[in-house]
């Protein structure tokens, strides 16, 4: 019996050899899938990123002309009125000037974090959209 208990040892190392080398090239080939995925994940952060940011381009753009436009009315309004509308928009050029930054700040952040500032950003620019409408239909 003691012959074969170095044998026997000797297979049980060579098993947990073979077991060892499995696994680590399983877990190179989980790290390499894990990799990819972070990948493509950062990839497509990206890309939702820029797209955002063209449109949102264009949102502030029409909300400048809005606010553009308000200003030309504020201009020739009694001076009741006129107080009335440059406070509003004072405060429709303080958030607009803030979003701009932020918007600008968006395009330097990490991908694990872009995403949650995108969706704070979204809804601050619907918001800014809607306060500037407002301001538009009260002002007319």
């Amino acid at each position: 019996m003691k012959p074969q208990l170095p044998l026997f040892a000797t297979l049980c190392l060579a098993g947990l050899s073979l077991f060892v080398g499995c696994s680590k090239e399983s877990q190179a080939a989980a790290e390499s899938n894990a990799s990819a995925a972070a990948q493509k994940a950062k990839s497509a952060v990206a890309s939702g990123v820029s797209e955002f940011q063209k449109s949102s381009s264009e949102a502030l753009s029409a909300i400048d002309q809005k606010l553009s436009e308000l200003k030309t009315k504020a201009s020739s309004a009694t001076d009741s009125a006129r107080a009335e509308m440059e406070e509003a928009l004072a405060d429709l050029d303080a958030k607009r000037k803030e979003l701009g930054e932020e918007l600008s700040e968006l395009k330097a952040q990490a991908p694990d974090k872009a995403q949650a500032m995108l969706d704070k950003l979204k809804g601050e620019l619907a918001e800014l959209k809607k306060s500037a409408e407002d301001a538009a239909a009260r002002f007319k």
